[in-house]
C-alpha cells in the first residue's frame, strides 16, 4: 500500500502517517480475490475516556478494491460538542466575530458607563464580567451555535485536497487499466505500465509537496513555543503518549478520587502544620523591619489604572492558551483585540479600583499530570495537579504584577540570593553562583556541603500571614492590600478530564502554581526566610521554593573539620525547622539531599571525607554522590561527567525523532525544530561547560554535528564544518564562552543579579596608564585548571579580556554578542 491511500481512504492511512493513533491488522484471504492485509484504525482509549463513546466497532478496507467490505460496522465514534466551530478560514471567522462585537459594542459601552456612575456598589465588578463573558457567549452562539455531533476517527491528515484526490484517482485508474491489460496478455500492456508510473509519480510528488507544506505551516504556528513543537513532532512520529490517569470503572469516579485526594492531602498537611505550631511562637513579624521604618508614607503601593496600550501590549504578548472558562478562544481574542481590548482595560480598571477580584475568575481547572513516566498511575501521589485558569483572570493578575514589580524593584525589596521570578533572573545564574563558590573552595584544597531543601509551600501559604507580609514588609497599604485579600479569598477548584468533573472544593490557603501571581507571592511570603535562619558559616540561597544551604570544611584526616560543618548545617536546620513551621510551609525531608563536593587529588596527595550522614530534625539525611539541582546534576568531583551523558542522551533522543519526519520538514522548518528541541538543550546552563575537559565537550559536539546533518540532510561522515557555518552556529567550547561573555557584560552595566556582579571587579590602575581606556577586569588568581579555571569569578576577567578592544567597547548587548560571535567565528576559519 503506497503513501498516497491515506489522502482518500484515511483508514488505510500506514502506520507511519497515523501519529497517535493504534494500528492493528490481519492476514486475510478473500472469495475470488487476494486481499493481502486490511488495516484498521482505533484511537487510544485513555485520550478519549472523557468523552461519550459511541460503539467500538472497526471498518476495514480492501488494498486491491479500495471500497469497504459488506456487512462490517463502522469506525469507532465519539460524541462531542462543538462550542466554537471556527474552522478554516480563521481569518474570515474573526471578521465575523468583530463585526458581531461591534454591533453588539454599545452594550458594554452602556453597561460600563453604570458602572462608572455605580462604582461603591458591592458586586459592580462581578456584574461587569458576567455581562462580559454573556455578551461574548451570545455572539459567538449567533457565529456558531453550540452542536452536539457524533464524529469518526480518522487520522489526522490536513493536506488532503480535491487536487490530489484527483491525482490519485487518475494514478488508481491507469493501475486498473494496467492489470486488466496484462490478464488479458495484451501486447500494449507495457504502455498502460508507463502511464501508470507516470500518474504515480506525478501523485506522489504533490502528496510529498502539500505534506510538506503542510508541515512547514504547522512548525510556523507553533513559532518558538517548545512544548508546541515538542507535541508537533510527537504527532508526526506516532509517539505522543496519550495522558496517563488511575484504573477505575468510570472517569467521573477518577476525577472524584483525585480531586479528593488532592484537596485531603493539603488539609492534612495544613493540620499537622497547625498543631506543631501551637507549641512555637506565633508572632510571624518578630525581628522584621516593617517597609514604614525605613521609607516614607508616600512611597507605600497605591493601584493606579492602566492604560489601553498596556492591555494591548500584555494580550499581544500573552500565549496563545486557553482555558474551558474561557467564553472566547484566547487566538480568536487577539483577532478581535481592536474591539474588546477598552471593555477588557475597563473590567481591569474596575477592578483595581474598587479593590475587588471577580468572584467568577477565583474558580481553577486542576488537570491531573504524572509526575515521571515511569511511576505507578495507581497511586494518586504520583500525580501532580496543574491548575489552569480563565484568560481573563491572569490578564488582571499580569495588570498587577506590573504595578507590583515596578514597587518592588524601585525600594530593591525582594532578598538578594532569590532568582526566581525576577527580570534578569534564572536557574543559570543561580547555578552560575552556586558552582563558583564550590569550584574556588575545591580549588583551594577544601570542601562544601551542599544541602538541597525541597519545600511544599504553594498548596500551604497561610493568607492571613501573606497579608501581613505584604503590608508590613513591602508596603502594600489600602486598595493594594485590599485587592489581594480579595483574590486570596473564596477561590475554588475542580479536577477535569475531558467532559467529566468533579465537584468543587473551597481552598482556604495556598496560591495556584498555574497562576501569574502565585510565583512572585511565594517570593514575598518567604522572603524573610534568609534572615531569619542566618547561621556562622552557612550560605542560603534560594530559588521559588528550593533552598540551598553548604558550608565549608577543611580536609582533615581526623574529619574534625567536616563534623563542625555537620553542627552548623544542623544548627541551620533547626532554625529552618521553626521557621517553616511558623509559617506553615512543608519541608520534604525525603526529597531532600546532602552532598559533599570537593577536589579528590591523585596518589598520595588522594583525599577523604566522612560518609556520616546530616541529622535533619528526627531524621538522617545520607550523603549522595550526584544530586539534581535546578535541571543540572551535580557530583561529588564536580566533574560534570553525568550532566553531559544526561544531556546527549535528551537531545540524541530528540533528533532521532526529528530524523524520523525530515523528508516532510523543508531547511526553515526542520532548523526551527532542530533549535527548539535539540540545540536548546545543548545551551541549557553551557555557561557551566566552561573549561571543561576536551573529552566531554567531544561528546556535546557530535550531537550539535548530527543535528547540523540533519539540517542539511547529510551522511553520518560528511564534515559540516562549512555547514555549521553557515548556520552561524559556534562549537560547543565557544558557545560557552560567548554565554560568559553576555553574563560578563550584563554584569558591567547592571543588568545581571547582584550576586555575580559583585565576584567580578574593573581594573582601575593607580595611576594614569594606556591601559586604563581598555575596560579590562582584574583577574584572580587559582591554582587548577578543572577547578579554580572554571569558576566564574576567574574564567570572565580572562575571558572579557581577550578580545579586541570594539568588542568590549559594544554599546549595548545585542552589539556585543555579534560582535563577540564573529569573533570567535573568525578565530575558527583561521
Amino acid at each position: 500500500m503506497s503513501h498516497g491511500d491515506a489522502d482518500c481512504c484515511p483508514e488505510m492511512a500506514p502506520v507511519g502517517l497515523l501519529g497517535g493513533w493504534e494500528i492493528g491488522g490481519k492476514e486475510k484471504q478473500g472469495e475470488g480475490e487476494v486481499r493481502p492485509l486490511d488495516h484498521f484504525a482505533i484511537y487510544p482509549p485513555n485520550t478519549l475516556s472523557s468523552y461519550k463513546m459511541g460503539p467500538a466497532e472497526f471498518a476495514t478496507a480492501s488494498t486491491s478494491n479500495r471500497r469497504y467490505s459488506e456487512g462490517l460496522s463502522r469506525f469507532q465514534t465519539i460524541t462531542v460538542n462543538n462550542k466554537f466551530m471556527l474552522i478554516g478560514d480563521e481569518d474570515g471567522d474573526a471578521d465575523v466575530v468583530r463585526e458581531f462585537l461591534a454591533r453588539r459594542n454599545y452594550v458594554f459601552d452602556e453597561f460600563l458607563q453604570q458602572q462608572r456612575r455605580a462604582r461603591q456598589r458591592r458586586n459592580a465588578n462581578q456584574e461587569t464580567i458576567s455581562q462580559y463573558n454573556d455578551g461574548i457567549r451570545s455572539i459567538i452562539d449567533q457565529h456558531a451555535p453550540l452542536q452536539t455531533k457524533t464524529i469518526f476517527l480518522r487520522p489526522f491528515t490536513p493536506w488532503r485536497s480535491f487536487e490530489l484526490r484527483g491525482l490519485k484517482a487518475m494514478a488508481r485508474w491507469a493501475e486498473r487499466m494496467w492489470h486488466a491489460a496484462r490478464r488479458k496478455r495484451d501486447p500494449g500492456s507495457e504502455r498502460f505500465h508507463k502511464v501508470y508510473r507516470k500518474q504515480r509519480f506525478k501523485y506522489s510528488t504533490a502528496l510529498d509537496a502539500a505534506r510538506t507544506d503542510s508541515v512547514r505551516e504547522r512548525v510556523s504556528d507553533c513559532g518558538g513555543d517548545m512544548r508546541a513543537l515538542f507535541q508537533l513532532v510527537g504527532d508526526l512520529t506516532g509517539s505522543s503518549a496519550p495522558p496517563v490517569l488511575p484504573d477505575r470503572p468510570c472517569m467521573q469516579e477518577v476525577v472524584d478520587d483525585l480531586s479528593e485526594f488532592f484537596s485531603s492531602k493539603i488539609s492534612t498537611i495544613r493540620s499537622n502544620l497547625d498543631r506543631v505550631a501551637e507549641s512555637t511562637s506565633s508572632h510571624t513579624l518578630q525581628h522584621e523591619q516593617s517597609f514604614l521604618q525605613l521609607h516614607e508614607e508616600s512611597d507605600l503601593l497605591k493601584f493606579r489604572s492602566v492604560s489601553t496600550a498596556e492591555v494591548t501590549k500584555l494580550i499581544e504578548s500573552s500565549p496563545v492558551k486557553s482555558c474551558s472558562l474561557d467564553p472566547l478562544p484566547t487566538q480568536l481574542l487577539k483577532k478581535c483585540l481592536v474591539v474588546l481590548v477598552r471593555p477588557i482595560t475597563d473590567i481591569i480598571n474596575l477592578s483595581l479600583s474598587t479593590a475587588a477580584f471577580p468572584f467568577s475568575l477565583k474558580h481553577d481547572i486542576i488537570t491531573p499530570l504524572l509526575k515521571k513516566p515511569t511511576l505507578d498511575r495507581n497511586v494518586l501521589s504520583n500525580f501532580r495537579p496543574v491548575s489552569n485558569l480563565s484568560f481573563l483572570s491572569k490578564l488582571i493578575e499580569r495588570a498587577v504584577l506590573i504595578l507590583l514589580t515596578e514597587h518592588l524593584s524601585k525600594f530593591n525589596l525582594l532578598p538578594v540570593h532569590q532568582s526566581a521570578y525576577r527580570a534578569n533572573h534564572s536557574t543559570e545564574t543561580a547555578l552560575l553562583y552556586l558552582f563558583d563558590d564550590l569550584l574556588t573552595t575545591a580549588d583551594q584544597k577544601d570542601a562544601s556541603a551542599l544541602v538541597l531543601l525541597d519545600l511544599s509551600a504553594f498548596d500551604t501559604i497561610d493568607h492571613q500571614i501573606l497579608l501581613e507580609r505584604l503590608s508590613h514588609c513591602f508596603g502594600l497599604s489600602g486598595t493594594a492590600v485590599n485587592w489581594f485579600s480579595s483574590y486570596l479569598s473564596n477561590r475554588t477548584q475542580s479536577v477535569q478530564v475531558g467532559a467529566y468533573t468533579s465537584a468543587v472544593v473551597h481552598l482556604l490557603f495556598g496560591v495556584a502554581q498555574g497562576s501569574v501571581l502565585g510565583g512572585p507571592l511565594l517570593i514575598m511570603y518567604v522572603t524573610r526566610f534568609a534572615g531569619a535562619t542566618t547561621t556562622e558559616g552557612v550560605q542560603v540561597s534560594q530559588f521559588s521554593d528550593d533552598k540551598q544551604a553548604r558550608s565549608r570544611f577543611a580536609l582533615k584526616e581526623d574529619f574534625s573539620s567536616q563534623s563542625q560543618c555537620r553542627t552548623r548545617l544542623g544548627c541551620w536546620f533547626e532554625k529552618t525547622d521553626a521557621w517553616l513551621t511558623i509559617n506553615r510551609v512543608q519541608l520534604n525531608i525525603p526529597k531532600s539531599t546532602l552532598i559533599y563536593t570537593y577536589n579528590p587529588g591523585k596518589g598520595s596527595t588522594s583525599r577523604h571525607i566522612d560518609s556520616a550522614p546530616l541529622q535533619i530534625g528526627s531524621s538522617l539525611v545520607w550523603p549522595s554522590t550526584t544530586a539534581c539541582n535546578l535541571g543540572v546534576i551535580i557530583d561529588t568531583h564536580l566533574k560534570m561527567e553525568a550532566q553531559v551523558m544526561k544531556t546527549c542522551r535528551a537531545a540524541n533522543f530528540h533528533l532521532s525523532r526529528i530524523n524520523k519526519i525530515r523528508r516532510f520538514l523543508d531547511f526553515s522548518s526542520v532548523k526551527c525544530v532542530v533549535n527548539a528541541l535539540v540545540l536548546s538543550r545543548l545551551d541549557y546552563c553551557n555557561s557551566l561547560y566552561l573549561n571543561l575537559p576536551s573529552s566531554l565537550l567531544k561528546r556535546l559536539q557530535r550531537v550539535q554535528n548530527a543535528a547540523v546533518r540533519t539540517i542539511f540532510n547529510l551522511r553520518k561522515r560528511d564534515h559540516v564544518s562549512i555547514h555549521r557555518q553557515s548556520l552561524r552556529w559556534l562549537e560547543i567550547a565557544d558557545r560557552a564562552k560567548i554565554k560568559v561573555a553576555c553574563l560578563t557584560f550584563r554584569c558591567l552595566n547592571g543588568s545581571a543579579p547582584l550576586y555575580l556582579s559583585d565576584l567580578i571587579s574593573r581594573n582601575v590602575p593607580g595611576r594614569e596608564l594606556r591601559s586604563a581606556d581598555k575596560n579590562l577586569l582584574v583577574c584572580k588568581p587559582f591554582r587548577l585548571i578543572l577547578f579554580g579555571k572554571r569558576a566564574f569569578s576567574c574564567a570572565a576577567p580572562l575571558l572579557w579580556n581577550s578580545p579586541p578592544d570594539p568588542v568590549r567597547q559594544a554599546p549595548n548587548l545585542n552589539t556585543f554578542r555579534s560582535l563577540g560571535i564573529r569573533h570567535l567565528l573568525s578565530k575558527n576559519c583561521d
